[in-house]
């Protein structure tokens, strides 16, 4: 892609615009706590192919925790907001304005439904024992 000299790549976007939206993707990436939601779901997913379920269950399962990890980091910067604004924490994008805070809700809103949805494909068990864990992880994350 190139861009014009009013600013405008050959998509018809502008460069400020895209650059914002890169900004928005990568404060998202660092809001969801990426390092531990990895390691949990690397976990589970090892675990899994560990015990024989069979390939597709493995990439399901793994889908459901990764999202529900997402839920669990993104709603903690979403909890947290106003006291690591206030506390001038500027480590995290949703405090320093990178990630405005109805995004940030949006997205955490959105990774739990996506939790629910393909940990309900799992069946009744695995899915009550992964909303268990996603709900008390979230718990974890409110303010104290």
């Amino acid at each position: 892609m190139t861009c014009s000299a009013e600013g405008h790549n050959s998509a018809g976007r502008s460069a400020p615009n895209k650059r914002r939206w890169q900004e928005l993707a990568r404060g998202l990436i660092r809001a969801s706590h990426p390092a531990p939601g990895l390691a949990v779901t690397s976990l589970v997913v090892v675990f899994a192919a560990g015990l024989g379920l069979r390939f597709g269950q493995v990439v399901l399962l793994g889908a459901a925790v990764l999202t529900g990890q997402l839920s669990v980091g993104w709603s903690n910067d979403w909890i947290d907001a106003a006291r690591d604004r206030s506390v001038g924490r500027k480590d995290k994008p949703v405090a320093v304005g990178t990630v405005p805070v109805v995004a940030v809700g949006l997205t955490a809103s959105a990774a739990l439904l996506a939790a629910i949805v393909l940990s309900s494909l799992l069946g009744p068990r695995p899915a009550a024992a992964l909303l268990i864990g996603i709900a008390a992880a979230r718990g974890r994350t409110t303010s104290g």
